[in-house]
């Protein structure tokens, strides 16, 4: 459908559905290792997540760069790939009937413990909700513009912007991957997720001086060489850190459901607040936004407490 759009408000409704789509996919894949994995391996369990997330958001836009001169038939391409990756998900996870379950009644108090926001015992929880949230808005403000930094801050044509976006998504890439690897398993060992978190939320926050006093496309390749690292153990690390914060087991679902929607919110949001940076302050400003959420978000997360 976007890609025939010619509307703006159509392809905002469209990214809409998409992103919420988006969002209760991952809402049902993080209870599974809340459910399945002992809690002395989640880290570990965490990095294929995060490894996978470090794939899908770095190589296809890696992938996407290359679209550049056929916007449209790219659009048809992620769509397609989306649907038959979906199938193979179904189709792997070999998830077993619950229909024998015990069923559980519904009234006011089911109603509220399976459909709103916690309120006991979930001080670490809106910690974490809000250091995820605040660290997203902060690099997703960098991301969104992309393009547009390369080529109206930089000075790059349309062309060399697509190579030096292809650089940068390589640079995530490769080093996203190998830091998301080594991050779970690392952080199982050293009986620690909060500390890694912490770490990747200021280094993602540390990337964005660079850019922010250059105007070149090497200091956004050193952007992309810090942020991999942050963005990489970020991803490891992050999921495990989510199940140590629930208030509840019995509500991980949806507690997860809420922590990701932080992930969602945050990407709409710092796409429309880099809008606004842009028109009234110009490009650079971008990067001292970027900065300050990182900031915020990472003593967010360090101010969680019995969590090391």
């Amino acid at each position: 459908m976007i890609a025939n759009m010619k509307s703006v408000v159509g392809i905002i409704l469209v990214w809409i559905v998409a992103a919420a789509a988006e969002n209760a996919i991952a809402a049902a894949i993080y209870p599974q290792i809340s459910d399945r994995v002992a809690p002395k391996w989640r880290g570990t369990v965490s990095t294929f997540y995060g490894v996978g997330f470090t794939i899908a958001q770095q190589g296809f836009a890696l992938l996407a760069a290359q679209f550049l001169g056929n916007v449209k038939f790219g659009i048809y391409v992620m769509a397609a790939t989306t649907v038959v990756l979906a199938i193979i998900h179904v189709v792997l996870i070999n998830e077993k009937s619950n229909l024998a379950e015990p069923k559980v009644k519904f009234n006011k108090d089911t109603l509220k413990k399976y459909f709103f926001f916690p309120t006991h015992g979930a001080r670490n929880f809106y910690l974490a909700l809000g250091g995820k949230f605040f660290m997203v808005v902060g690099s997703t403000i960098v991301t969104t513009f992309q393009l547009f930094i390369f080529t109206d801050y930089i000075g790059q044509n349309t062309k060399s912007a697509g190579q030096s976006i292809s650089i940068f998504s390589m640079i995530m890439l490769f080093i996203g991957v190998f830091f998301a690897l080594v991050g779970g398993p690392l952080a199982d060992k050293l009986k620690r997720v909060k500390g890694p978190v912490v770490i990747a939320t200021f280094a993602l926050g540390l990337a964005a001086i660079f850019p922010m006093f250059y105007k070149e496309a090497w200091a956004m390749f050193v952007y992309a060489v810090i942020a991999a690292f942050g963005n990489g153990l970020y991803n490891s690390v992050d999921g495990a850190l989510n199940m140590d914060v629930l208030p509840s087991s019995d509500t991980a679902g949806k507690d997860l459901g809420l922590i990701n929607l932080a992930n969602t919110l945050g990407q709409m949001l710092g796409a429309m607040v880099a809008s606004a940076i842009v028109e009234a302050f110009g490009y650079g400003a971008i990067f001292m936004f970027a900065l300050g959420m990182e900031i915020i978000g990472g003593l967010l997360i360090w101010s969680i407490k019995g969590i090391r």
